[in-house]
C-alpha cells in the first residue's frame, strides 16, 4: 500500500510538473506571440515609415525634376534669343560692311575725278599759257611790224 501511495504520490508529482510544464510552454508561446506581434508592428511601423519617405523622396524629386525642367526652358528661351542677336548683329555687320565697301569705292572714285579734273585743269592752264604766249608773240610781231 505504501508502494501504491508512494507511486501514486509520484504519478501526481509528474502530472504537476506535466502540467506545470504545458503553462511554462503556454506562457512562452504567449510571450513568443507578443514579441511577434511587436517585431511586426515595428516591421509594419519600418514599412509604413519607409513608404513615407520614399513618397517624400518621389515628391521632392518631382519637384526638382520640374525646376530643372523650368530652368532648362529658361535656358532655351535664352539660347534662342542670344541666336536671334547673334542673327541681327551679323546682319548688321554685313551692312556695315556694304556700306563701308561703298564709301571705299565712292571715295576712290572721287579721287579718280579729283585726279582727273586736276589733270584737265593743269591742261586747260598749260593751253592757256600756251595762247597767252602765241598772242604775246603775234603782239610782239605786229608791233615789230608796226614800227
Amino acid at each position: 500500500a505504501d508502494a501504491a501511495q508512494q507511486r501514486s504520490a509520484e504519478a501526481a508529482a509528474l502530472q504537476a510538473a506535466l502540467i506545470l510544464a504545458q503553462q511554462e510552454a503556454l506562457i512562452a508561446a504567449a510571450r513568443t506571440q507578443e514579441l511577434g506581434a511587436a517585431r511586426s508592428l515595428r516591421t509594419e511601423g519600418q514599412l509604413a515609415a519607409l513608404q513615407a519617405a520614399l513618397t517624400a523622396a518621389q515628391r521632392e524629386s518631382t519637384e526638382e525634376a520640374a525646376a530643372l525642367q523650368a530652368s532648362l526652358a529658361t535656358a532655351q528661351q535664352e539660347a534662342a534669343a542670344a541666336r536671334a542677336a547673334h542673327t541681327q548683329a551679323v546682319a548688321a555687320l554685313e551692312d556695315v560692311r556694304q556700306q563701308l565697301t561703298y564709301l571705299s569705292e565712292a571715295q576712290a572714285s572721287s579721287e579718280q575725278v579729283q585726279l582727273q579734273q586736276a589733270h584737265q585743269d593743269q591742261q586747260y592752264t598749260s593751253s592757256l599759257q600756251q595762247a597767252k604766249q602765241c598772242a604775246e608773240q603775234q603782239v610782239g610781231s605786229l608791233q615789230e611790224q608796226l614800227q
